[in-house]
């Protein structure tokens, strides 16, 4: 079993749904995150930011590697990159 997660800082200017894809590092869709509707403000710190506990659509764990996400808050879309280690 794999014991990996990760935590998406990121901030809003208005109240917002919020939808977080993350796809593999061959644009394969992996999980996605519904978080909602959010009110303004920041989501920096490590019990406020969005949360992937490392598991894929199905609840499975993915393999370590490289992974990117998309996160949609309303009419805003940004992308980033994480790297997932066993």
């Amino acid at each position: 079993m794999c014991n990996h997660s990760m935590w998406m800082p990121h901030q809003l200017k208005g109240e917002a749904d919020v939808e977080i894809i993350i796809y593999s590092s061959t644009g394969q869709l992996v999980r996605r995150l519904d978080l909602e509707d959010k009110p303004a403000g920041f989501y920096t710190t490590k019990e406020r930011s969005a949360y992937w506990d490392g598991k894929n659509g199905a609840g499975e764990y993915v393999a370590s590697g490289v992974y990117f996400y998309t996160i949609r808050p309303g009419d805003y879309t940004a992308t980033g990159k994480i790297t997932m280690q066993k």
